[in-house]
């Protein structure tokens, strides 16, 4: 375009310097041809002026024209109006500036390989383009279409360019800059911005090659916002108008620590289309992610060679991949690899057929299939390694397989199969034609449930594996709800031979058809009939297989109702159900095993009941029907009569006979009669009166699949038969002990899950009322909210115990009040609370392992044969006696005067505590002790001052009494020494006395007689007168 404007400003300007001196009122019109010719021979181009013209000189030379067209070597150019202002200084001074340049509503085409620089010095300053067209060629053919073309700038033939604008593409409005340096030889440094709402904006910075060749280097940068955040593509750019190639690219989507970035390259030909693209990155994820599978699709569409590589570390994507490689070469298939969740593996290469049409061939493999489906949002399927591969269709969201190797687990089929998903007026459809060499039975899982209600044409050809091989032929049809089994025929299967055939609608109804089963060995085929078929019944069926074996089995169905035989071990039976009612015989030589097979609780211990038989009988006449059932199992017999109506059974059952051989027990008669009531699978027993042995009980009970519940009034209620129930049968315990030391003996029964309000008039062998919550299931036993009088006062509490691998376990709480303890030891009013705990695998071992605390009040206590103040009496005894001290003597006296008093303590509380099966208890100089492990009973109290203690040791009813008086004696022995040595001591002092006075009295007679000795001799006396 600045090449044409160039060529038309320079012979404008020679028409103007040939007319420059002509009058200023012409009618340029009429010379219209002049113009023209003039400007041709200029521009060496062909010039037509079809509309009015305006031309003047001064004072500012001004040319415009209407219609006005210009064609040469170059281009064509056209323009409905064309105005033109020179500068007349710079002309004057050989110069060629346009002070204004404006063409409108203009088409202008040029031919791109003819650019070159511009030889002239024509210089623009305000330059005005206005709703044209712009077309550039390339060896002849459109290279650049631009529709309404919008200018305005400045630019000079040698540079520099500066102009802005708009145009549109496909409907799209596109904003431009343009800027540029003076050419550099045949190179004008360049940088073009483009920029439109919502597209984002495109810049290129290089330099424009017109020097024989177009081209453009330089670098590119794109960027803009999308729903998911920014983008920008950044890389070097080399252009011809054949080729375009980048190169050194960065893309990078979104922003900050999320964000992702790849590199790589492009190269695209402009002549036939043909694009190559590389990439890499580290991550895709998001609205990324859609974006790229968009124009990958386009991509696939393109009719031009296509290229395409790229590899990702992470793809998240419709679950999350890994190692993800794509490769597609011209006329080649695009070749998918990648890793994903559960240790999946894909490699496919695939061929877009239409919009909606892929086809192929791949391999795909996973080894935890939930895993894979929960990731990709995949249908569950009950398969955990899967692998598939062969040639794949997949169209409208239909898939077909065909020449097909798929594994699941450890299943291998091949053949052909297709699937089409469900729409508004149909359901989805699965159509196989499969076989297997080895289909390992034991581990089919449902495969019903992998279809769910889908359409179905299956056929099946395939040997199965397991104990011994076997055969399986199969054809199965179902659509809108109605299947049919055209044949299924198995050899050996999972052990069993089977035929079978028949058609039914949705959940079986309207069923006819038959089936024959002939087993020897029941437990294989039942397991894989519970898997195939899963409900309560083979369920049932697969649990009881063992006891069920060898059997046969026949069974019809026709519109007039159901027929059943066979024999399950010893045990036959034929049933036959229609609109009337049913009929139903069961026969078997041991009653003990018709039971098993029915589902009574396993016995561990079975004992020989005799033969038994059950007959049940219903006859319906409209909502109500008549039921009635007899019952001879061993020696118990049963009858019930009853009715049906409402979808419930009402009627009396009655059961006499001797139950210890099924429940264990001691022998005894026993019988039960109650109304019953059968509704929703529940059993409620009302106005029960039944008696085993001497007791009898009467109540109300429910059962259900929860198990049973109720409340029962019973006169004697055996502690002991109960807790057998979870500990076994009692043991024999070694001489000398009390509890038995032999580990713990299978229980008889397994008890079905029980709760029942208990309200028991004597509970042995306590011989208390009580009343309770009692709760059994297998292995465990629980009593809960027990309130029983003992002893004028109340005992509450509970406890559970449970087997557990060999061990008894228990724990439990008890509190009371007011409990009156009395025998010849001790007298108190006890109340309180303890928690107890404990594990043994014998009644010994659980009595010895029992511990626990708690605390106890006491009142009124009395020790009785303790009087306090004995010891003192003794002590005033002997002090006032001269008897020699004896110890023997003074025990004997102590224990005497110890009994003929009692001592009484304190109220108070005091600790309880636990241990090793022995429960102590301590009150001001008292200990109290009760050993659970023999039964004994010990009290222990302090004389006074430490001089002894009182014992009360041995059987609660019978303790032994003993004094233990070493301290005391010791004490009256020194209080007896302390009197002798008081005794000598004065026997001395009398001695030394009496010394003292017969030396006195021999020192008085020696000193008479030494008197006696000095005085002279007296005169006789006078004779008397």
């Amino acid at each position: 375009m600045r090449d044409f404007l160039t060529y038309l400003g320079i012979g404008l300007i020679l028409v103007l310097t040939a007319l420059l001196g002509a009058p200023y009122v012409v009618d340029f019109d009429a010379h219209r041809g002049r113009f023209a010719e003039e400007i041709s021979k200029a521009t060496g181009s062909q010039a037509q002026l079809d509309g009015p013209i305006e031309f003047r000189v001064l004072p500012t030379p001004y040319f415009s024209a209407q219609n006005l067209s210009l064609k040469g070597p170059l281009g064509a150019l056209k323009a409905e109006k064309a105005t033109f202002e020179l500068s007349l200084p710079a002309l004057i001074q050989g110069g060629m500036t346009f002070t204004r340049a404006e063409l409108s509503q203009f088409a202008l085409e040029v031919d791109g390989d003819l650019l070159r620089k511009p030889n002239s010095s024509v210089r623009f300053d305000d330059l005005s383009l206005r709703d044209g067209t712009l077309r550039v060629l390339h060896a002849g053919k459109p290279f650049l279409s631009l529709d309404h073309v919008d200018l305005s700038g400045r630019l000079a033939a040698e540079g520099p360019f500066d102009a802005r604008g708009a145009f549109r593409v496909k409907d799209r409005s596109i904003r431009y800059t343009l800027s540029s340096d003076a050419f550099s030889g045949s190179r004008l440094p360049l940088k073009l911005a483009l920029n439109s709402d919502g597209l984002g904006a495109l810049s290129l910075d290089g330099a424009l090659d017109l020097g024989g060749n177009l081209a453009f280097s330089g670098k590119i940068l794109g960027e803009g916002a999308a729903a998911d955040g920014p983008w920008r593509v950044e890389g070097d750019v080399f252009a011809k108008p054949d080729a375009v190639k980048l190169d050194k690219a960065a893309l990078h989507l979104g922003e900050g620590a999320q964000a992702m970035h790849f590199s790589g390259g492009a190269d695209y030909g402009v002549d036939n289309g043909a694009l190559a693209v590389d990439l890499s990155g580290a991550h895709l994820e998001g609205a990324w992610a859609d974006v790229g599978a968009g124009l990958l699709a386009r991509a696939m569409e393109r009719p031009a060679p296509t290229v395409l590589r790229a590899q990702l570390d992470a793809l998240n994507w419709r679950g999350s991949w890994s190692r993800v490689k794509l490769a597609r070469d011209p006329g080649s298939p695009l070749k998918v690899a990648a890793e994903g969740a559960g240790g999946a593996r894909f490699d496919v290469a695939v061929t877009r057929e239409g919009s909606k049409s892929w086809r192929g061939k791949g391999d795909f493999s996973t080894v935890d299939y939930p895993v894979f489906a929960a990731d990709v949002g995949a249908p569950a399927l009950p398969f955990r390694q899967i692998a598939a591969g062969g040639l794949f269709n997949f169209s409208g969201g239909a898939l077909a397989l065909s020449n097909a190797t798929v594994t699941l687990d450890r299943t291998k089929f091949t053949g052909d199969a297709s699937w089409t998903p469900a729409t508004k007026e149909s359901r989805a459809k699965l159509t196989a034609k499969l076989a297997a060499s080895a289909l390992d039975l034991a581990s089919v899982p449902d495969y019903g449930a992998a279809l769910g209600e889908s359409d179905l044409d299956l056929t099946l050809d395939a040997q199965t594996l397991g104990k011994a091989d076997g055969r399986l032929s199969l054809r199965l049809l179902r659509e809108k709800g109605f299947s049919r089994l055209e044949r299924l025929e198995g050899k050996n299967l999972a052990g069993a031979d089977v035929s079978a055939s028949g058609e039914w609608k949705d959940k079986f109804s309207g069923l006819k058809g038959f089936v024959r089963l002939k087993a020897g060995e029941l437990q294989d085929f039942a397991v894989l009939l519970a898997r195939l078929a899963p409900n309560e019944t083979t369920r049932l069926v697969a649990s009881r297989a063992k006891i069920l074996s060898p059997a046969t089995f026949n069974a019809k169905a026709e519109e007039k109702g159901y027929a059943f035989d066979g024999q399950a071990a010893g045990t036959k039976f034929s049933a036959s159900l229609d609109d009337k009612g049913l009929a139903l015989d069961v026969s078997a030589p041991e009653a003990f095993d018709l039971l098993a097979q029915l589902g009574a609780p396993p016995l561990l211990s079975p004992q020989k009941l005799g033969p038994g038989q059950i007959f049940v009988q219903t006859q319906i006449q409209g909502a109500r029907g008549a039921v009635t059932g007899r019952a001879a199992l061993g020696k118990i017999n049963g009858q019930f009569d009853g009715a049906l109506r409402d979808g419930a059974v009402e009627g009396r059952l009655s059961l006499a006979g001797d139950p210890s051989s099924l429940i264990g027990g001691p022998s005894g008669a026993g019988k039960i009669d109650g109304d019953v009531e059968s509704r929703d699978g529940r059993i409620l027993l009302r106005k029960i009166v039944g008696e085993r042995g001497d007791a009898h009980f009467s109540g109300e009970l429910r059962l259900s699949s929860d198990g049973v519940s109720g409340e029962l009034d019973v006169d004697k209620f055996s502690a002991p038969a109960f807790l057998a129930l979870i500990l076994g049968p009692p043991a024999p315990a070694k001489p000398g002990a009390f509890w038995p030391s032999l580990s713990f003996a299978p229980v008889v029964i397994d008890p079905p899950r029980t709760k029942l309000a208990i309200h028991a008039a004597d509970v042995a062998p306590f011989g208390v009322p009580a009343t309770f919550q009692l709760s059994l299931a297998a292995n465990a036993l629980s009593v809960a909210n027990l309130e029983a009088t003992v002893n004028g006062g109340k005992l509450r509490g509970g406890f559970d115990l449970r087997r557990q691998a060999g061990q008894a376990i228990f724990s439990g709480e008890v509190s009371g009040e007011g409990l009156a303890l009395k025998n010849p030891a001790l007298s108190a009013t006890a109340g309180g609370r303890i928690k107890v705990a404990g594990s043994g695998a014998s009644m010994a071992a659980l009595i010895g392992a029992l511990s626990g605390t708690g605390s106890a009040k006491l009142t009124d206590v009395i020790v009785a044969g303790a009087a306090p103040d004995a010891p003192a009496q003794v002590l005033d005894a002997q002090a006032a006696s001269e008897k020699p001290f004896n110890a023997k003597d003074t025990v004997r006296d102590l224990d005497k005067a110890l009994a003929g008093g009692e001592l009484r303590v304190g109220d108070g509380e005091a600790a309880l505590r636990l241990a090793k099966g022995e429960l102590k208890a301590a009150r001001e100089g008292l200990a109290f002790s009760y050993d659970l492990n023999d039964l004994t009973f010990a009290l222990d109290s302090s004389l006074p001052d430490r001089q002894g203690e009182l014992t009360w040791a041995g059987a609660w009813a019978s303790p032994v009494r003993k004094v233990e008086a070493a301290p005391f004696v010791a004490v009256a022995a020194a209080k007896a020494l302390e009197r002798e040595q008081a005794r000598i001591a004065r026997q001395r002092e009398a001695d030394r006395q009496r010394k003292v006075e017969v030396e006195r009295r021999k020192q008085e007679e020696a000193a008479r007689k030494q008197a006696e000795k000095l005085q002279p001799p007296q005169a006789p006396a006078a004779p008397a007168q």
